[in-house]
């Protein structure tokens, strides 16, 4: 039988959590390895060569007051807004299901980090 993964993609922070086959009861997974966290921050930082970085690292930088920073992307999804350019930084415009896209990242790896690896 398969490990059952749930993830939560919240508007604020999502989270992943699995069904442990040895005790039968489910644990919520770390952000990632280095990390007590167990949420990860919607937040992502686009820099000029093109390369992102997404959660943690870019919430605080959201919260240093740096440039390319988002983390309202999110509350747009399923909006009217959702699939028009609605944010625009970096000199260009970006639609917010492509932020989603980008952010599920390293939920994901923490899912298979968590899962996997224990």
């Amino acid at each position: 039988m398969g490990v059952k993964v749930g993830i939560d993609l919240g508007t604020t922070f999502s989270a992943v959590a699995w069904v442990n086959p040895q005790t039968g009861k489910p644990e919520v997974v770390r952000s990632d390895a280095n990390s007590s966290r167990l949420i990860t921050p919607s937040a992502i930082q686009f820099f000029k060569d093109g390369s992102y970085v997404c959660g943690a690292q870019a919430k605080e930088a959201f919260e240093d007051a740096e440039d390319g920073v988002t983390t309202g992307f999110k509350r747009e999804m399923g909006t009217d807004t959702s699939g028009s350019a609605a944010f625009y930084f970096g000199g260009r415009h970006h639609q917010s299901r492509a932020f989603d896209g980008a952010s599920q990242g390293p939920v994901r790896g923490s899912a298979e980090a968590g899962v996997l690896y224990g």
